[in-house]
């Protein structure tokens, strides 16, 4: 389940109070329908397949991470992992806040807020037969090797650092004209989700999340189009369908009572749309999941 502050970024359970690191593996099968919801937070994610392979959207790009290779998703980008096969994948997951790179103000200035800004890139590919790629592939592992030990934070800072030099040497930065109107759609969904999270219990139109985003309600569907590759409607749908799951799983309220927490108008609709996307009616999947742990926190 996400924890998630005002604005509806992630609040991203660090692995201590004080580390501004998260790192974690995990399968792909422990959250609904092999697929995280899209989400966004302060922190650089770095993903390594170990096995299986699994779909990145960032944005309106998606990209396939194949076993051995790894993603590296930029601050305060939207995305989400999934596999629409509900196929397996065993990876690895670990989230920096740049705040941890930002030493000195020279850093800060020639490397950390160039990389992060708007203008920087979405994301990066993390090919494992290219020499500095699997580099970083290999330092995110051994990053996870040195969670719970002594001198772990330093060996994890420091392997951050390489990595920040890596990407920094090769990486060019993309020219700033470029993506220019890109922040603003952004913005707009990220206003338009935050909407759909706050509001999903209740009665929710389209023109009421276009509203959410200041945008008209052709551009609020061409932006979730773009960006999310699902509509509007759908997006909400998929939203309450997660959070029922979280009440079938976590709690004793009846299918009928579930259903109108999360924004259904009645049992039978609730029942039909959740069984077309899991594959069970609400009953059965309360029964499968009630000996399974909870999802990991974030993907």
């Amino acid at each position: 389940m996400l924890v998630l502050k005002n604005d509806k970024s992630e609040i991203v359970q660090y692995d201590s109070p004080d580390s501004l690191i998260y790192a974690k593996r995990a399968l792909l099968s422990s959250w609904p329908a092999y697929h995280a919801e899209p989400h966004w937070h302060e922190d650089i994610e770095f993903i390594a397949a170990l096995s299986g392979c699994m779909d990145y959207r960032i944005g309106g790009a998606t990209v396939r991470i194949n076993e051995g290779d790894g993603l590296v998703v930029n601050s305060g980008r939207i995305h989400s992992g999934f596999s629409a096969a509900r196929e397996e994948c065993d990876f690895i997951c670990v989230l920096l806040n740049p705040l941890l790179l930002c030493v000195t103000r020279e850093v800060e200035s020639r490397f950390v807020a160039p990389l992060t800004d708007a203008s920087g890139f979405d994301y990066l590919y993390l090919d494992k037969n290219t020499g500095w790629q699997r580099g970083i592939i290999d330092k995110i592992k051994e990053i996870v090797s040195w969670q719970g030990k002594e001198t772990g934070i330093l060996r994890m800072q420091s392997l951050f650092f390489s990595v920040l030099a890596d990407i920094c040497e090769n990486v060019a930065p993309e020219r700033r004209e470029q993506r220019r109107n890109a922040p603003l759609k952004i913005n707009a969904l990220k206003s338009m989700l935050s909407f759909v999270q706050e509001k999903y219990g209740e009665r929710i139109s389209l023109a009421d999340i276009a509203a959410a985003g200041n945008v008209c309600k052709s551009k609020c569907c061409a932006i979730f189009r773009e960006q999310l590759r699902k509509s509007p409607v759908e997006y909400l749908n998929e939203y309450r369908l997660n959070k029922s799951v979280e009440l079938l799983t976590n709690t004793d309220k009846s299918i009928l009572e579930i259903a109108y927490d999360t924004g259904f108008s009645n049992s039978s609709y609730f029942t039909e749309i959740f069984g077309g996307r899991f594959g069970c009616t609400p009953s059965q999947y309360r029964k499968r999941a009630r000996p399974r742990s909870g999802a990991a926190d974030t993907i």
